[in-house]
This record gives structure tokens, C-alpha cells and sequence, in this order.
């Protein structure tokens, strides 16, 4: 099965889609289903302000510091 959430959807929304579907990536389609792209859940925690200073590029984790 293809996951796929129109261009003008909030990204919010993709976010939501993956979590409820349990997947990691949706393919991202236009108002004529034609594809433009594919937005991954690393993409989405990319664009979250401040968020690169909690991930190790390295291993691509998420880490919150102030458990560790």
C-alpha cells in the first residue's frame, strides 16, 4: 500500500498520517494525483526550529540531553 497527502496539506498533518499509520515516509502528490515528491518523518523533524543541536548526524538519532 502507497501513502500518499496532497502538497497543500499542512505539514502537520503529515505528521499525523505517519504516526497513525505507523510509517515513515508518504508520497507527496498534487491536486491531479501526479507525484511531486516524498516527505519522510526525518524530513518533518528537520524543519522543527532547534531541533538540529538533539540529533547525532552520525547515527541520524534523536537525543534529548537533558536525560542523558
Amino acid at each position: 500500500m502507497v501513502h500518499c497527502i496532497g502538497a497543500d496539506r499542512p505539514i502537520a498533518v503529515a505528521a499525523a498520517t505517519m504516526v497513525e499509520e505507523r510509517i515513515h515516509r508518504l508520497v507527496v502528490v498534487d491536486e491531479t494525483l501526479r507525484v511531486q515528491g516524498v516527505i519522510s518523518a526525518l524530513d518533518i523533524l528537520h524543519a522543527i526550529p532547534g531541533v538540529e543541536e538533539l540529533i547525532q548526524p552520525e547515527a541520524d538519532i534523536f537525543v534529548d540531553e537533558s536525560i542523558v
